[in-house]
């Protein structure tokens, strides 16, 4: 249960800290936005202590990832095998 509330936790803080980060729309073709992944990864060194204050804003604003509108992220299926249970029988 414990596991559950710190994972909770370190979600909750490293969504506020990745709101609270403020940057400058880069001049192009593209919009760009905070990365998830590394906006928890800096906030899980932020609570360990590896990263002090005054970075974590520069931190996780140096991390920025275009995006393209009218393009959905495709999911890669695959064919699954029907698995043979004959070596059971034996």
């Amino acid at each position: 249960m414990q596991d559950i509330f710190a994972r909770m936790t370190l979600y909750n803080l490293a969504s506020l800290l990745r709101l609270h980060a403020s940057f400058m729309q880069l001049k192009g073709e593209y919009l760009y936005r905070v990365n998830d992944a590394f906006a928890a990864h800096i906030a899980r060194e932020f609570l360990l202590g590896f990263v002090s204050t005054t970075k974590v804003e520069s931190l996780i604003t140096s991390f920025l990832l275009p995006v393209q509108p009218d393009q959905p992220k495709t999911r890669n299926m695959r064919v699954k095998r029907p698995v043979s249970f004959q070596y059971r029988a034996i």
